[in-house]
Order: structure tokens, then sequence, then C-alpha cells
């Protein structure tokens, strides 16, 4: 028998979790959308405790919202994957960080000439913009509206996300082309198969989560200082 007895093991220490940052589409939701009186009053139970929550989600702010008042959350959230850091119920924008201005147009331009037909979208903090207006563009699911406005009159401007839909072989494509010609500049996000999303690079929901949060709190609430639970 091995020397090594149950009397030397001695419990790892672990320090209190003060942050949880909830993703939704998958994990929080269910898949009509809606939530759960148990994932509800799991949530409560961190209240009581003493945790705090925030969204942290790849959705835009406007989408969230009608979570709030279901979990009774009054902190910042994490959107779009990390661009935003949004104060919810003020509501007000705390942190953005979009793709440079210059690499919008070389991420559109290569992906337009591969395929003229599959629609792109680009998101502007919580406006939605696409080139292929009067397409049924399955907006509802994204709970946007395409306005139909010409890019040339955005991609001046700050984006805050550029997403296309279609063939899986055309977005591998076209991510392929960006990544040869903006390596380092931009980052990929695929949930599934037919969307290809681009943010700049370096942004994610762990780097967002390092802002100040909450206002209702003289703390902020960071990666390195706080335990944080990511579900």
């Amino acid at each position: 028998m091995s020397s090594f007895s149950q009397e030397k093991l001695k419990p790892l220490p672990v320090e209190p979790i003060e942050m949880i940052a909830i993703n939704l589409d998958g994990t929080l939701l269910r898949k009509n959308g809606n939530l759960d009186t148990k994932t509800v009053t799991a949530v409560e139970e961190t209240t009581r405790k003493d945790i705090l929550k925030a969204v942290a989600s790849a959705r835009p702010p406007q989408n969230t919202q009608h979570i709030y008042p279901h979990l009774r959350l009054n902190t910042w959230q994490i959107s779009h994957n990390g661009v935003l850091v949004y104060d919810q119920p003020s509501p007000q924008l705390i942190e953005h960080r979009p793709i440079d201005r210059p690499v919008a147009r070389q991420v559109i331009e290569p992906a337009r000439r591969i395929s003229k037909l599959n629609p792109i979208r680009v998101e502007v903090v919580y406006m939605l913009y696409t080139d292929a207006a009067g397409r049924d563009l399955d907006s509802a699911h994204m709970g946007l509206t395409d306005s139909g406005k010409p890019f040339n009159q955005l991609l001046d401007g700050s984006i805050t996300k550029i997403f296309m839909i279609g063939p899986p072989n055309q977005l591998g494509e076209i991510r392929s082309v960006i990544q040869q010609h903006l390596h380092g500049q931009v980052d990929f996000i695929t949930s599934h198969l037919r969307l290809l999303q681009v943010i700049r690079a370096g942004v994610d929901k762990a780097r967002a989560a390092a802002a100040p949060c909450g206002n209702d709190r003289a703390r902020s609430w960071s990666l390195a200082a706080h335990p944080t639970i990511w579900v």
C-alpha cells in the first residue's frame, strides 16, 4: 500500500468567486430564447451571496435588454464578443474597440469579389446595415432591422463588427484571403458554418471583463483581481 494516505490530502485553496460572466445563446437561454425558471432561481441565489453578474455575449446591446428584468441585473455587459462594454440600465456606451477604419474596407472588398450574392452586414454599436437590402437576411433572429444604408457612407467611420452569411466553402475562402492580407489586424468568430464574423484583433470577452464595471459598486471587476467563472 502506498505511503501516500488520505490523511495527507489537503484541499486546494480556492478563492471565493466574485463574478460570473454569463453567455446567453446555448448557455443561459433555451433554444426558443426563453429563460428556464430553475435558471432564474440559480442566478438569484448568486445575488444573495453578493456575487457580481455580467452578461457576456456576441449579441448587440439592444438584443439583451429583455434579459435584465428577469435576472434583476443592474451591471454593465460585454457585447459583440468583447468589442463593447455597455451600461444597459442607463443606457450608456462605456467602451468601444472597433475595427480600424482602413481595415473595414479591406475586409469587405475581397468578400464581395469572392461572392457577389451573399449578404454582408456591418454593425455600428447597436445599428445594423447591409449591402443587400430587401433580401431575407433573418434579421428577426438578430432582433435588428436592416437599414439598407450604402456601405460607402459607413466604412470611413467606426465599425463594430462585420459579418457574412453564405455557404461554408465561400466563407472559408473569404476568411483565408482576409487572414492573408490582414494578419494581426482582425480576428474571426464562427458560431456556425454559414456565419463568419470579423472583429478587431485582440478583442475578446475576457479582455473586456477587465474594464471597470457596475455603477452600483465602488470597485472594478478584473480577471486579474477577481476570481471569475465563465458560463
